[in-house]
């Protein structure tokens, strides 16, 4: 049987650049491909499952030490298809045939400043704060690897029930050294706290646990040093670079991306900034959103909705400028709400973030759907007439490209639920929402548009038909036509 690998770091995330992960998995494994995920950090395979609507996997999921992407080059070579689907990354492919799927394109071209910092500032600094490779939790045996050789690790297992038993037939070693334990189990607590000594710097430690019920469960969480606590710290003054110390992107060559033997884009934009960078036309796949999934309610409100994580830094969804606009448009439509939906990060820093939106939106007829679930999110969504997104406000496409939304899923989830589009006229949402919907440049546009299309019961109509119809084009089927192509290719 011929063999397929993806690789995606973000894995673990289960957000939607990896429910496209998986459909190329499970399109592969419908080609007659034995597929392997490959990845870092411990997924919830259950929660995949369910999250993505899987009755049952259709590939394995492998981990491996989180290097440098060039580092993980070797992976590549024990597969007969290479496939590339992670944000930020450009592993050199070796397998006989290999997929580059991009997200967004990095410059080729890279100012002394940022060549500086994707070359030594950033491997630098995580060098020091030595975040962990990964950790992974097979039944009976945990493996944990750190980017920076040590002496000592210090790590806490927390089962869902603890026996003393249990904790007498914990036992560690490491392939690269001598090791010797200290075990400890956390007052009042099911948490035993084991720290480990080698007679020598090691990279990668073994925790093995006896083969009873009691084992199965196990949480594993590495106890920060203070270098990792400070690094922590950092991350959380400065969001927008965490991605960056734990991946790429760095800088490549034109030589590493002639490694593949097909590059597919997600979206129009993408393809266009493909071009721009690499100089290469690529075909575009888009990205498989559930539909199904979405319907419009029977008597839809006077409800206009936006989707997204109320956070600072990269992506921001724009909740602060939307509650703004809304506050000028409430005078024209007093029986009108807006609805916000997302999630909201533990950290400070996004915590308040949210807080001083809902604090903009005090005596305004504004509600907030918090870590909403997924029954809560389709509910508002097919209940809604108007879709607003406005990710990339005050944001120079050609300055920050990357800064934009690459594709919308959020967007077609809206169409599907028929919510009539209107989306600030930049990246992908613009491209989809183009000729079904509105697109905006400025605030007062939106709140223009708005207006005159929440006055129009047939305009209303109209477009929540064309939205419908065309949310179609971004379906599965859509997906495995036009990634098929790309296979057939190769």
């Amino acid at each position: 049987m011929k063999t397929a690998a993806i690789y995606d770091r973000w894995l673990h995330v289960l957000g939607g650049g990896e429910r496209h992960t998986v459909a190329i998995a499970e399109l592969l494994a419908l080609k007659g491909y034995e597929v392997t995920l490959l990845t870092h950090r411990p997924t919830n395979l259950a929660e995949l499952k369910s999250k993505f609507g899987l009755s049952k996997l259709s590939f394995t999921v492998r981990y491996i030490p989180e290097l440098w992407d060039y580092e993980i080059s070797p992976y590549t070579k024990e597969y007969d298809l290479f496939v590339l689907s992670s944000f930020a990354d450009l592993i050199p492919a070796h397998s006989k045939k290999s997929i580059l799927s991009v997200f967004f394109p990095m410059s080729l071209k890279l100012s002394p400043r940022e060549l500086l910092t994707r070359k030594i500032v950033v491997p630098t600094v995580r060098a020091i704060f030595q975040f962990p490779l990964y950790i992974q939790e097979d039944p009976y045996h945990i493996t944990v690897a750190v980017n920076k050789p040590t002496t000592k690790i210090t790590l806490q297992l927390t089962f869902d029930k603890l026996a003393l038993s249990t904790v007498e037939q914990i036992t560690t070693s490491s392939t690269d050294a001598e090791v010797s334990q200290t075990l400890r189990v956390l007052h009042h607590t099911n948490t035993v706290e084991v720290s480990i000594k080698a007679n020598k710097p090691v990279r990668q430690w073994q925790i093995h646990l006896p083969e009873s019920e009691y084992s199965l469960g196990v949480s594993t969480k590495i106890q920060n040093t203070l270098w990792n606590k400070l690094g922590i710290k950092l991350m959380n003054l400065f969001p927008g670079w965490k991605e960056r110390f734990q991946a790429g992107p760095r800088a490549f060559t034109k030589a590493e991306l002639a490694t593949y033997s097909q590059i597919v884009a997600i979206s129009k934009y993408t393809k266009k900034w493909v071009a721009k960078y690499w100089g290469i036309n690529t075909p575009v796949a888009y990205p498989p959103v559930t539909i199904n999934e979405f319907s419009s309610a029977e008597r839809q409100q006077k409800w206009i909705v936006s989707t997204g994580r109320f956070f600072v830094g990269g992506h921001n969804k724009k909740q602060l400028e939307m509650v703004e606009a809304f506050k000028k448009l409430h005078t024209d439509l007093p029986d009108w709400e807006l609805h916000l939906v997302g999630s909201v990060n533990d950290a400070d820093i996004h915590r308040n973030y949210y807080e001083k939106v809902v604090k903009a939106a005090e005596g305004l007829p504004i509600v907030f759907h918090k870590n909403a679930s997924f029954e809560e999110l389709t509910s508002v969504l097919g209940k809604s007439r108007i879709y607003w997104h406005a990710t990339g406000l005050d944001i120079n496409e050609e300055k920050y490209p990357v800064m934009l939304e690459h594709f919308g899923l959020t967007v077609v989830e809206a169409m599907a639920s028929g919510s009539i589009p209107v989306v600030i006229n930049k990246g992908g949402p613009a491209e989809i929402a183009r000729d079904v919907g509105y697109t905006w440049d400025t605030i007062d546009e939106l709140i223009h548009i708005t207006k005159h299309l929440a006055l129009d019961p047939d305009r209303l109509k109209q477009f929540k038909e064309k939205a419908l119809e065309a949310s179609h084009l971004y379906d599965k089927k859509a997906f495995e036509t036009s990634f098929s192509e790309v296979l057939e290719n190769l």
